[in-house]
This record gives C-alpha cells, sequence and structure tokens, in this order.
C-alpha cells in the first residue's frame, strides 16, 4: 500500500461521511414511508374483512328471508286453491238450493210443514169422517211429508252452503293476510340485495386501495433497499478511510515511541557513563533514570 495523500484523504473521508449521513437520512425517511404504506394496507386488510363478515352477514339474511317467501308463497297457494274449492262448492250449492226451491211453495217453514202434518194426522185419528175425506186427508199428508223432506234438504244445503261460503272467506282472509306478510319480507329482502349491492361496491373500492396501498409498499420496500445497499457501501468505503487513518496514526506513534526510546537510550548510556566516572547526578539524570523504569515496566 502506497503513502496516503492526507489532504486528499481527508477530504474523501468528509465527504463519505457526508453521504453517509444523507444516506442515513434518506434511508429512514424510506422507511418511515414503507412503513406507513404497509399499515395503511393492514388497515385497509382489517376493513375488507368486516365488510366481508357483514356481506356474509346480508346475504344469510336475504337468502333466509328469501326462503321463507318461497315457503309462504307457496302456503298460500295452497290456501287460495282451498278458498276456490270452498267457493266452487258454494257455487254448485247454490245450484243445488234453485233447484229444490224451485219444487217448494214459496215461503217453505219445515217446522209449519210439520206442525200441519200433526194437525192433519191428529184429525184422522180423533174424528170420524168419511172415507173419501180421510183418503184426501192422507194424500194431503203424503205430500205435506215430501214437502217436508224437501224443505230439510234444503235447509240442509242452505246450512252447506253458508260453511263453505264462511270457511272460502276466512281461507281468502288468510291468503290476504299472508300476501301482506310476504309483500312486507320481499321489502326486506329487497332493502338488504341494496344493501349487499352497496357492500360489494365498498368491498371493491377497498380492495383496489389495498392495492394500491400494496404496491406503494412494494416500491417503498425496494428504494430502502437500494439505498440500505448505497449506505453499507458507503459505510464499507468510510470505514476503509478510516482505518488507513488509524495505520497512519499508528504507524507516526511508533516512530515517535522508538525516537523518544533512542533518546532516552543515549540520554540513559550517557548516565550511565557519568556514574561510571563518578560524577555528580543531575535532577534530569534522576528524571532520566524514571522514565527508563517506566518504559521497562510497560
Amino acid at each position: 500500500m502506497g503513502e496516503p495523500n492526507k489532504p486528499r484523504d481527508v477530504e474523501e473521508l468528509q465527504a463519505l461521511r457526508n453521504e453517509a449521513d444523507q444516506l442515513r437520512k434518506s434511508l429512514e425517511d424510506a422507511h418511515r414511508e414503507k412503513e406507513n404504506w404497509f399499515s395503511r394496507k393492514e388497515a385497509i386488510n382489517a376493513e375488507i374483512k368486516k365488510l366481508v363478515e357483514e356481506l356474509r352477514k346480508v346475504r344469510g339474511e336475504r337468502d333466509a328471508i328469501n326462503l321463507q317467501i318461497k315457503e309462504e308463497k307457496q302456503l298460500r297457494g295452497e290456501i287460495q286453491h282451498k278458498a276456490m274449492e270452498e267457493f266452487s262448492k258454494v257455487q254448485q250449492l247454490r245450484q243445488e238450493s234453485r233447484h229444490l226451491a224451485e219444487k217448494l211453495p214459496d215461503m217453505t217453514n219445515p217446522n209449519a210443514i210439520r206442525e200441519h202434518i200433526a194437525k192433519l194426522e191428529y184429525t184422522i185419528e180423533t174424528e170420524v169422517i168419511p172415507f173419501e175425506r180421510e183418503r184426501e186427508l192422507m194424500k194431503k199428508i203424503r205430500h205435506l211429508q215430501t214437502t217436508y223432506q224437501q224443505a230439510n234438504l234444503l235447509g240442509n244445503v242452505h246450512q252447506h252452503l253458508h260453511e263453505a261460503f264462511y270457511h272460502g272467506k276466512e281461507k281468502k282472509k288468510e291468503a290476504f293476510y299472508l300476501h301482506k306478510a310476504i309483500q312486507q319480507q320481499a321489502k326486506e329482502s329487497q332493502e338488504r340485495h341494496e344493501k349487499l349491492i352497496n357492500l360489494v361496491k365498498g368491498l371493491k373500492e377497498k380492495s383496489e386501495e389495498e392495492g394500491i396501498a400494496f404496491s406503494k409498499f412494494v416500491e417503498g420496500k425496494k428504494l430502502f433497499l437500494g439505498l440500505q445497499g448505497q449506505y453499507h457501501k458507503t459505510l464499507r468505503a468510510l470505514h476503509g478511510i478510516e482505518r488507513r487513518f488509524t495505520q497512519r496514526r499508528r504507524a507516526k506513534e511508533d516512530i515517535r515511541r522508538k525516537t523518544e526510546e533512542l533518546a532516552l537510550k543515549e540520554k540513559s548510556d550517557a548516565v550511565q557513563e557519568k556514574i561510571k566516572k563518578g560524577g555528580k547526578l543531575t535532577t534530569e539524570d534522576l528524571l532520566v533514570f524514571q522514565q527508563v523504569v517506566r518504559l521497562e515496566e510497560r
């Protein structure tokens, strides 16, 4: 290794120190920027997880409502079918009622007919009447009995008609209220569907934001790693120059120490010579001895 050029090394050392300081600052800024984007990405990811959880919840609610609507529509159809059957029965019973009513006198009352029959039978049993008159009364009783049976049948038809009409009306009312409930459920399902659309839209936007944040993080990481490489390279160069300065300082110290030792040896030899000749030692000579002792103790 050649002799270092001191002025040039000092300038290079200062330049490398300045460069290292600037790179360290840039590295800290890049690290902070990189971590900010990473934190932003993680925060967005947490929001996305919440949106996904909410989306699953709303979708489950909507699907449950839709399933209930499907079941209730099927039930409403069955109820409406039963109502139609009852009203169809009403139409049949009305026709049967009209047909029976056509065979009966107006204002026919089964109780009145029964009382009339009882009176005629009582007359035959308690009164003495001509045979022809009795035959006429018996004929009339048979006719009244037929009328009574038809009147009873008509009453039964009327009762069944009223029952069928009542049941049909109740089924129709039940279907109506079920229809109202289905409409309300359809409204709730639509509200959840619209909320679902907004959640999907929000999820898409957040996913795009997360993608941007991640890209920025990757860019920041690349910049950070690049600056880190430059910083380490600058530090290696800086340490190389510092080692040269250390080696030069040590070399100077060795030269100075050897020079001092040589000068001290010369003084020590002179003092030894003075002692041999019986000369008087001075304070300076004593100091030389102390220095020699300290040097030997090292």
